[in-house]
């Protein structure tokens, strides 16, 4: 496959179950090596520079409630990875994740059992971990 998107343009791929949509998704985000061929990115190798990518692309895919333990709520979550895997201390995940509720406008789903959300909430609060629209990062960096 080869493909192209300029800035600005949006991009649809639209193929049967199967085709390698998503499979092309996590390559292009470096979640998953490709067999072969090269792909970049915003500029960067997806291969020799993942890092540059990964701060500037994230993944929330329909498998959203993977990243994420049902008996904490989604606050609880958030915390949790954001100390045990990036060191962020409680009181500036505390400060971030204010700033993205507010952003997102879904504080009611916040203090909420993450298993209980909807689909589509779910999404939103993988999305947040990585988006922050004052500092240019989410809740986790």
């Amino acid at each position: 496959m080869s493909l192209q998107v300029k800035r600005g343009e949006i991009v649809c791929l639209l193929r049967p179950n199967g085709a390698g949509k998503t499979t092309l998704v996590k390559i292009l985000s470096t979640l998953l090596l490709p067999d072969e061929g090269k792909a970049r990115v915003a500029g960067y190798d997806i291969l020799s520079q993942a890092d540059r990518i990964r701060k500037i692309m994230g993944y929330a895919g329909q498998d959203s409630e993977r990243p994420a333990y049902f008996r904490l709520t989604t606050r609880e979550n958030l915390i949790f990875y954001a100390n045990a895997y990036h060191g962020i201390n409680r009181m500036e995940v505390n400060r971030r994740i204010e700033t993205l509720v507010d952003a997102f406008d879904i504080r009611d789903g916040l203090d909420k059992y993450f298993i209980a959300l909807s689909g589509g909430q779910k999404q939103t609060f993988v999305i947040m971990r990585f988006v922050d629209h004052e500092s240019q990062s989410g809740v986790y960096g």
